[in-house]
């Protein structure tokens, strides 16, 4: 994972949208990361720590004491401190370590402290601070790679912060790193309870010069549609899969007419098992078995494929009632 490098010069005018690479010493690989090692905080910092908790509530004892004791504190303890508040959620406190670091002589513009602050302001719904963060890094010219995007927006979105979300998603697209699928899927999965976001974001991938047709991108997409039963928007997934050319295999197959057999959407379900009947792909019991168990709601269905079931399987056996379907013969 590419780590933030403070570029020269001559790369900001080549035109980045002013966004560069740290590459100062030991910071230039994740792994030596101040912000990525083990953090254990020393006895003074556990001193630290829990006066800065005590005073939070007096704003004038809290500044005189970050003043007298805090900027004494070892690197390695103000790292530590500020990392056990963020997993706390002291949100205050966070901010006031925050500015510290950044007036710090070892400091350097580093991805890994702007995403561990912009997730824990995510987790906690602090839009303001959030934007004043992200006004910092840029005017720092720091640079996420695309797992650090999809990660902060998955956290944005998990929080119930969707527009946020999404201004950070138009950041990721005119990001110069070399865009990569799975970040995208991770997205995807986010924008789960917001069908329309995540709508508009999949005519937005299928029209990436990198997009290449995808059985997961196109499953993910089904089973968020079937969860939301959004039927003709998944007629129109599946026209576009069918154009593509796309082949599941007979797992996925299965998940997905699962999907829609726990939604209520039986005929649906049954028009994508004929798909998977049709499919030259070798036909699976584990799938078949997946599907008769979604099926309980609907015997007569059920028949059906149970009757394909051992057609297919003459060997197998289908245990009745259906609660023992996974039994072993």
């Amino acid at each position: 994972m590419p780590l933030v490098r403070v570029a020269v010069g001559a790369a900001v005018r080549a035109g980045t949208r002013n966004w560069v690479r740290c590459v100062s010493g030991g910071a230039s690989s994740p792994s030596l990361s101040i912000w990525r090692r083990k953090k254990e905080i020393g006895k003074e910092g556990l001193l630290v720590a829990k006066e800065l908790k005590r005073l939070r509530s007096d704003p004038v004892r809290l500044d005189r004491y970050i003043r007298s004791s805090v900027s004494r504190l070892l690197k390695s303890d103000l790292v530590a401190v500020l990392a056990e508040f963020q997993r706390q959620n002291q949100v205050f406190l966070c901010i006031k370590l925050y500015e510290i670091v950044r007036k710090e002589i070892w400091y350097r513009p580093d991805m890994f402290f702007y995403r561990d602050m912009l997730m824990m302001l995510a987790r906690n719904r602090r839009v303001e601070e959030a934007k004043r963060v992200w006004a910092d890094l840029k005017e720092e010219q720091v640079l996420f790679d695309q797992h650090t995007f999809g990660d902060i927006i998955r956290a944005f979105l998990d929080n119930g912060l969707p527009s946020e979300a999404m201004e950070i998603y138009e950041e990721m697209r005119q990001s110069p790193e070399p865009p990569l699928s799975l970040p995208f899927r991770v997205i995807l999965k986010g924008l789960i309870p917001y069908p329309e976001l995540r709508e508009k974001l999949y005519e937005i991938v299928r029209k990436e010069i990198w997009y290449r047709p995808d059985m997961f991108f196109y499953r993910d997409m089904l089973m968020m549609l079937a969860r939301n039963r959004r039927v003709e928007e998944a007629k129109r997934v599946w026209a576009d899969l069918k154009e593509e050319q796309v082949l599941f295999d007979q797992h996925t197959f299965g998940d997905i007419i699962r999907a829609f057999l726990d939604n209520g959407l039986p005929s649906e379900a049954m028009e994508i098992y004929e798909e998977m009947r049709q499919s030259p792909e070798p036909p699976l019991s584990l799938p078949f078995r997946v599907i008769l168990k979604g099926l309980i709601p609907y015997p007569e269905l059920r028949e059906k494929v149970k009757r394909d079931f051992l057609e297919i399987f003459p060997d197998m056996i289908i245990y009745d009632p259906p609660e023992d379907l996974f039994e072993d013969n």
